[in-house]
């Protein structure tokens, strides 16, 4: 067919469905017609169409031909209409085949708006209604993995839909079935290939339907991710229709882009189908989890907030904790010199029935969590089995405390992005402005919810200074991480491994405005807690760096401080460095660092700052996250 036959074609066809099903819409009776229909936002949800932007034409994100019924479908949603009222009207040979199975979405969400639709012959679509189960769902839930410091792709954290049935609120949340959103990552992809192909789209991604008890398996257990649900006020239309699309996203395949397409972004758009609140920002270049949690919060449907209730689902390390923290002090001690010496639980067997249950419990978690960070130990498996075997040998408690308090919730965490405007005086170059940008995601002084609470992760960290004769950009952070990992509890095992890893550009020392350097810079160490909410550290390494002047190639450090909240509203970074210069005639010298943040706010604070780094600079920041 050519072009203009098939331009010519596709006016008939529209034509011919305006005036055919344009006679009922809703209960008023109104019509419609197609192209009005065709240019619906959620139309545009069930075919995946990105919003509009500044330039380029509207097309779908799936890359899935199969998806579409119409030739140009992927690109034209009236077309795609056309085609879908089409088949939708073609005599039932096999109903699994038949578009009303492939397309139950579209097939609900065009009877609502074209009437003769209803009256259509019904079709037995058997391996829809195998799919849909035999409990109906009853809510849906947007869930939050909370991020990790093992794997790049973990650190903003990850989210999915759960499908919740009546079993669900008796007790049976891990039986339900989610749809989440992933790449197709090859088996052993190196670091630099896995950044490079997400962030340039060399992905494949997919929806997949899991059951809870996988994703908690994974996450709760083996990463030691705690995870929240946000349980959804949808209507039973909206419901059905939602999970209906899920249906009709099988075998479908995206482009997967790490910062923008990401999980939060495609999960949120498939909320657009049922709810017209803008879950994402439309012209931001990066999508995040926590963006989409805060903006959960702050939509109504119907009059009522969209997010009916919030679930907490501890990981095995929180399990852990909480559990030794209920104990009491003489049972602590316990505790204490049964993991640590030889295990006899015969000993246990002189004490209460229900300290005994609290021991044992709190046990079974701590050789579970110390086994997810060393699978190899064997004394902990050992010892795991034993406990075990005990707690089977005793009566069900009902007494012993089954729920576990909640945290703060991730969408009560500060924003991701940040800007800072500083005054500044240094004892070099004199008085000047600051300014400071990063996209993503907390430093030392950040809030600690929903994230951890020991650590940084910053990217595209950016630092420009402002005097009357010059400017410069003094630090460019391509990535800045540290992870603090001190023992809760103070209990052998209780602890995971403290390091430090930047890469990017830098001013060498404080004294000097245009003396950047690119640089990478590694440190590992300890880390202990000296009190609730503040952490002392120990790191030591070296820092590569580009050689100029009295800076050589290769410098080795050795780092020390506390980080944490002083008081409620308080928090401290605090450290002092040694930094040793390979090279001949180094620049050798201690580093002094002094940063306060005060005022526990999720859109703005306030930082003083003091470093001494061959010159004396003395800051303070109004920063603001968004």
């Amino acid at each position: 067919m050519t072009l203009t036959a098939r331009f010519l074609w596709l006016c008939c066809m529209c034509a011919i469905y305006s005036t055919a099903y344009s006679a009922g819409y809703g209960s008023g009776g109104k019509g419609v017609a197609l192209d009005t229909l065709a240019s619906n936002s959620e139309w545009h949800a069930l075919l995946h169409f990105e919003p509009p932007y500044a330039y380029g034409d509207p097309r779908s994100a799936i890359n899935t031909s199969a998806f579409f019924l119409a030739p140009d479908g992927a690109i034209n949603p009236v077309s795609e209409l056309v085609a879908t009222l089409d088949a939708f009207h073609a005599p039932v040979d096999n109903g699994d085949d038949h578009a009303r199975c492939r397309f139950p979405a579209r097939f609900l969400w065009l009877a609502r708006h074209i009437s003769s639709l209803k009256n259509l012959q019904i079709i037995d679509c058997e391996s829809y209604q195998q799919w849909l189960g035999e409990k109906p769902v009853s809510s849906i839930s947007m869930v939050f993995a909370a991020g990790h410091m093992k794997s790049p792709a973990s650190y903003f954290g990850h989210n999915f839909l759960k499908f919740n049935t009546d079993a669900s609120h008796d007790g049976s949340r891990l039986l339900d079935e989610t749809i989440n959103y992933g790449a197709d990552v090859p088996d052993n992809e190196g670091g630099l290939t896995y950044f490079y192909q997400g962030i340039f789209g060399g992905y494949s991604a997919v929806y997949e339907r899991q059951a809870f008890f996988r994703h908690m398996a994974k996450y709760g257990e083996e990463d030691l991710r705690d995870v929240w649900e946000y349980e959804l006020n949808f209507n039973s239309r909206e419901i059905a229709l939602l999970v209906a699309h899920t249906w009709e996203l099988q075998q479908v395949e995206l482009t997967y882009y790490f910062f923008r397409e990401n999980c939060a972004y495609q999960i949120a758009r498939l909320l657009a189908l049922v709810t017209p609140a803008r879950l994402v920002p439309q012209y931001m270049p990066w999508t995040m989890p926590y963006n989409v949690f805060a903006a959960l919060m702050e939509v109504e449907i119907r009059g009522e907030p969209l997010v009916r209730d919030i679930y907490y689902h501890p990981s095995r390390r929180s399990r852990f904790h909480q559990r030794y923290f209920e104990l009491t002090v003489d049972e602590r001690k316990i505790f204490t010199r049964q993991v640590s010496d030889d295990l006899n639980v015969d000993q246990l067997k002189l004490l209460p029935a229900a300290s005994q249950l609290k021991l044992i419990d709190a046990m079974i978690d701590y050789f579970e969590f110390r086994l997810r960070l060393d699978s190899e130990d064997k004394l902990a498996g050992k010892a795991k089995d034993a406990v075990l075997l005990y707690r089977f040998s005793l009566p069900p408690e009902t007494t012993v405390k089954k729920t576990f308090e909640k945290p703060f919730a991730p969408h009560l965490a500060q924003r991701p992005g940040y800007v800072g405007v500083s005054a500044v005086h240094n004892q070099s170059f004199g008085s000047g402005v600051e300014l400071r940008f990063r996209p993503a995601y907390f430093d030392f002084l950040s809030l600690d919810i929903g994230r951890s609470a020991s650590g940084e992760f910053t990217v595209l960290d950016t630092a420009v200074v402002f005097n009357d004769q010059d400017y410069a950009v003094r630090r460019f952070d391509l990535l800045n991480v540290t992870n603090l990992a001190p023992s809760v509890t103070g209990i052998s095992g209780d602890s995971g491994a403290s390091w430090r890893f930047r890469a990017g550009v830098s001013s060498t020392n404080n004294g000097c405005m245009n003396c950047q350097r690119a640089m990478l810079e590694w440190q590992r160490g300890k880390a202990i807690k000296l009190s609730p909410r503040l952490t002392g550290f120990l790191l030591a390494g070296g820092k590569v760096q580009k050689p100029a002047g009295r800076d050589n190639p290769v410098a080795l450090k050795l780092r020390a401080g506390v980080a944490g909240a002083v008081v409620p509203g308080l928090r401290i970074h605090a450290m002092v460095e040694r930094h040793e210069d390979t090279g001949r005639n180094g620049l050798d010298r201690n580093r002094v660092l002094f940063d306060f943040r005060f005022a526990e706010r999720s859109h703005w604070d306030v930082r003083f700052s003091y470093k001494r780094d061959v010159a004396e600079e003395f800051s303070l920041t109004a920063g603001y996250y968004w």
